[in-house]
């Protein structure tokens, strides 16, 4: 083939790779294959130029030897960003499409629940989990998370007639296999009933395992003690349990003649659920 070379035309030889087997001028005139050519000009220098930019690129998208590239041209388009173009400036809008057919729910081309920034995946929306728990075996596999709330009760004895509140909320979250919860109760009045004092209606029974020890910070007002009360959550179990230990470490269960009919109870804490 003839090429113009500085206004000559000079006999070129080309092989399948866009080398140049032999030709009326020097190899060295032909720009480095990291030197991108600005213009698509006429010259011959500025099309080899620009076929090895192309060789190259195709090359370093499909991972495969040049000779050897299988991937269809459909295949290599959907390597490049889909609203920008791959224009090789550096920009973070021309960061590849990470492919995530794996993710179930989310497509390749689905941009309306996660964006791309530097090539890094980020959710437009929050990750969804069943309603009902799916458990999974794998220790490295979050299975559940839920928010919501929940109605607590004070029971003296498992009863609470005539008990009245003007604030009676919980509020949990539960990530994995840990609740964390929050209950205010502000009595109006305590009612009739008589007995031990427990706060009952979590969400979640407890796991029944050793080491499964609750963790609850407790705010009291019009409330009498006889040291300092400590609640607990039981293994197994539903209600806590509100203790009182004394300064000698004597621990005794409260009732209700620890409260009035203003009585007002926050508790803050964590513990493993069964399920």
């Amino acid at each position: 083939m003839l090429g113009n070379y500085n206004g000559t035309l000079v006999p070129v030889a080309v092989d399948q790779n866009g080398a140049i087997i032999s030709s009326g001028f020097l190899a060295t005139d032909i720009l480095d294959d990291s030197v991108e050519a600005t213009t698509w000009d006429a010259t011959l220098t500025s099309i080899v130029n620009n076929l090895n930019r192309i060789r190259n690129q195709i090359v370093t998208i499909t991972g495969q030897t040049w000779g050897t590239v299988t991937t269809t041209l459909v295949s290599i388009m959907a390597l490049f960003n889909a609203t920008t173009g791959h224009k090789h400036t550096g920009a973070a809008n021309d960061a590849p499409i990470l492919p995530h057919a794996g993710l179930s729910g989310l497509a390749n081309d689905d941009h309306t629940q996660y964006y791309l920034v530097v090539g890094t995946r980020r959710l437009t929306a929050g990750i969804p989990f069943p309603a009902t728990n799916v458990p999974s075996s794998d220790v490295n596999t979050l299975d559940d998370y839920v928010e919501g709330t929940f109605t607590p009760d004070l029971l003296f004895n498992s009863n609470n007639i005539g008990m009245t509140y003007s604030i009676q909320t919980g509020l949990y979250t539960k990530i994995g296999n840990m609740v964390f919860f929050t209950i205010e109760l502000a009595l109006t009045s305590k009612g009739t009933s008589t007995g031990v004092a427990t706060v009952y209606g979590l969400p979640y029974q407890s796991a029944s395992i050793l080491g499964n020890v609750s963790t609850i910070s407790v705010s009291l007002q019009n409330v009498s003690t006889t040291g300092v009360c400590q609640p607990s959550i039981s293994r197994n179990g539903w209600p806590i349990n509100l203790y009182q230990i004394t300064d000698a470490g004597v621990r005794t269960q409260m009732d209700n003649t620890n409260f009035t009919d203003t009585s007002v109870i926050i508790l803050t804490g964590s513990y493993r659920a069964a399920t």
